[in-house]
């Protein structure tokens, strides 16, 4: 399945959703065009990864460097809803510590 996203504004967060393959042929777009929004958004940013089928390095980087440039500006990255296969890749990875993961949005 392709790559896409789905961004909701609400009045106090921005859910970006997540669908599809984030690998190395969409990683590099992905992560300048949400490092754009997270720079204009007055609030933290929630990746919705529900509907996320598969994440490789390269997508596993970019979202490492989103959470880190967030850190710059005082915001913060929550992963929402994140399904069993892609957490059990952040456990092996030992990334599960530099993420913030979330039932959802309201929690």
């Amino acid at each position: 399945m392709a790559f896409r996203k789905e961004i909701e504004e609400r009045k106090d967060k921005t859910i970006i959703k997540l669908f599809g393959e984030l690998d190395i042929y969409v990683s590099s777009d992905f992560k300048e065009e949400v490092l754009e929004i997270l720079e204009k958004t007055k609030d933290h940013l929630y990746l919705d990864l529900k509907e996320l089928e598969y994440i490789d390095s390269t997508g596993l980087g970019a979202l490492i460097a989103l959470v880190k440039e967030a850190g710059e500006i005082d915001k913060k990255v929550y992963l929402k809803d994140v399904n069993e296969r892609i957490r059990k890749l952040f456990k092996i990875t030992a990334l599960e510590d530099m993420f913030i993961f979330v039932g959802g949005i309201d929690e």
